[in-house]
């Protein structure tokens, strides 16, 4: 009898270990891999090609949701020059073959993502300097620049 408990206790014991090394090294992995697809994110984003950089951020979002420098980095994809500003394909063109619809998009999505930056960390500076960017590239008059990037940018600096 306490032979059979000793092998139950042993075997109990073997697969608690088991499932505490394949819970770790799943860690491990997919730790690795957040930060595998946010460095390949950054270098796509170094090299112009945001759309790549989009997908790995993604990727990375994916793995660990509540990494904000990715949530941060896609933001600023979607905030870049090269999503925003269409308007030489104006006048002469509907507001759709424009392209404007696509622009609008990149704005919302660049907005939503520091929005979330903010909502996961408050104190994260950066995401209101990433938001004064994207309204200063997405609004075109003087009043709408002065009225929403500039309180933008204040917070940024504000102290935290």
């Amino acid at each position: 009898m306490v032979e059979s408990r000793a092998k139950i206790v042993a075997v109990v014991c073997i697969i608690g270990l088991i499932i505490a090394l394949g819970a770790a090294a799943y860690t491990l992995v997919t730790g690795s891999q957040y930060m595998h697809y946010y460095n390949l994110g950054e270098e796509a984003q170094e090299a112009g090609d945001y759309d790549k950089a989009i997908e790995y951020y993604n990727r990375a979002i994916e793995l660990n949701p509540g990494f904000v420098d990715a949530y941060y980095n896609r933001g600023a994809c979607y905030a870049t020059d090269s999503f925003f500003h269409h308007y030489d394909k104006l006048p002469g063109q509907t507001y759709i073959e424009a392209g404007l619809t696509d622009e609008q998009e990149a704005f919302d999505n660049a907005m939503a993502d520091f929005d979330k930056v903010l909502e996961l960390d408050p104190n994260y500076a950066l995401a209101h300097f990433g938001k004064g960017n994207a309204l200063y590239l997405y609004v075109d008059s003087y009043t709408d620049r002065a009225t929403k990037v500039i309180p933008e940018y204040e917070k940024a600096l504000e102290p935290k």
